[in-house]
């Protein structure tokens, strides 16, 4: 009661009420910007990465040259694995896609039917029915992401050439394998390194048209814990042996990951400077009412009032602002989301949309849940530690006033 007391003062010490409304203020847009801040970037991570490790696997085993036994072996001690979710003997090779109108080059990634179905990203994102004749050599569809299928001008139905860059031997020498096959469906995972790259293809189909034989290029393997792939590719070598050549997703990934971790050491560098200036605006308010209530303090020394009384006095009043500022930051923190959540809503000023209408920000801020109130308690926590160091000396000295000092 005494803390607000102090922080209403209209009067004399009017000056004191109203920088207790600007570290209010202070307060609500730096947890405020904390909170978008993190939301943003968390969300961003979380949809790259689920998108990325959705295509691709989490930990590979190079099985190149190796004897289709051998790679039933790796593939049956990676699933032993704790961990371990699935493992995947795949091909991966580039070639060149060809139709009437156009030609592009690809990543080809011959994969069996019941494997690809296990991949939700890509089943979620295609049309029902495209893997109907996803198997076998005779006549077998193939999968093609939507923005490939746009740059060659076909859609679901229509044929394109497959051409191989391992030649085969004819009478006339040496030539590219070519194949025709028909889309038996388009997929788009919202990235275009993949939707304008990828071709899905029946393992049986991919080993014939690229030389592979009976064997394939590489396990892939899906963990429980995709940022924790070190410890399980320890136990994997252990299992399979030193000699068999095992990398991750950040490895091949090299830059993303690079880019990841530049990205989380920003953010503590952002959330220091929040932490500053929403300390500092606080201490600053203090330091101006411990200076106006030395006389009061005296007083209170005088009546009784133990030091230890008197400073929580003064911790209570800048803890006030700071829980204040918080559930302002929160409140407008939920109205952003709600006008980012809905495609419908959003700020338009001058014809300039701040958040477009297609929900890809609502998607990149789904990562709020947890991050915002956590990192809103971080700052209010560093900014109590600021406070106290700061003004701990200050209240102390006057709280051990004598009742002459109030005279």
């Amino acid at each position: 009661m005494l803390a607000g007391r102090y922080l209403r003062a209209k009067r004399q010490h009017g000056g004191v009420a109203l920088i207790s409304v600007i570290s209010v203020v202070a307060i609500a847009l730096a947890v405020m910007a904390l909170v978008i801040t993190m939301s943003v970037m968390n969300g961003f991570r979380e949809t790259l990465l689920s998108r990325i490790l959705g295509v691709n696997g989490h930990v590979f085993i190079d099985t190149r040259g190796m004897p289709n036994a051998e790679v039933e072996r790796l593939r049956a001690l990676a699933l032993e694995t704790p961990g371990a979710l699935s493992a995947t003997a795949i091909i991966t090779a580039q070639a060149l896609a060809t139709s009437d109108l156009n030609a592009a080059g690809v990543a080809v990634r011959g994969i069996a039917r019941a494997d690809l179905e296990r991949l939700t990203l890509i089943m979620e994102n295609t049309s029902p029915g495209a893997l109907a004749d996803f198997e076998g050599v005779e006549a077998p569809t193939i999968l093609v992401g939507d923005r490939l299928a746009a740059s060659l001008g076909v859609r679901e139905g229509m044929a394109i050439s497959i051409i191989s860059p391992q030649a085969a031997s004819t009478p006339f020498g040496l030539a590219p394998r070519r194949k025709p096959f028909l889309i038996g469906g388009l997929f788009g995972v919202g990235m275009v390194e993949f939707d304008s790259l990828f071709v899905y293809m029946p393992i049986e189909q991919a080993r014939i048209l690229f030389n592979r034989g009976e064997g394939s290029d590489e396990i892939e393997i899906r963990i429980q814990h995709p940022d924790r792939t070190h410890a399980f590719m320890m136990d994997l070598r252990s299992r399979i042996g030193p000699n068999a050549y095992v990398i991750d997703w950040q490895v091949k990934s090299q830059g993303l990951a690079d880019a990841l971790v530049v990205e989380r050491n920003v953010m503590r560098l952002i959330l220091m400077i929040l932490v500053a200036i929403a300390a500092l605006n606080i201490v600053t308010g203090l330091i101006m009412l411990v200076k106006n209530k030395s006389r009061d303090i005296a007083i209170l020394r005088t009546m009784g009032a133990t030091r230890g009384a008197v400073q929580r006095v003064f911790f209570m009043a800048s803890a006030s602002l700071g829980v204040i500022g918080l559930d302002r930051a929160r409140a407008r923190r939920r109205l952003l989301h709600l006008h980012s959540a809905d495609p419908g809503l959003y700020f338009k000023r001058g014809g300039l949309r701040y958040f477009p209408g297609d929900g890809l920000f609502a998607q990149l801020t789904a990562g709020e849940s947890g991050v915002g109130r956590g990192g809103a308690g971080v700052v209010l926590h560093r900014a109590g530690d600021v406070r106290f160091n700061a003004c701990y000396g200050m209240v102390g000295r006057a709280a051990r006033s004598g009742g002459g000092a109030a005279l």
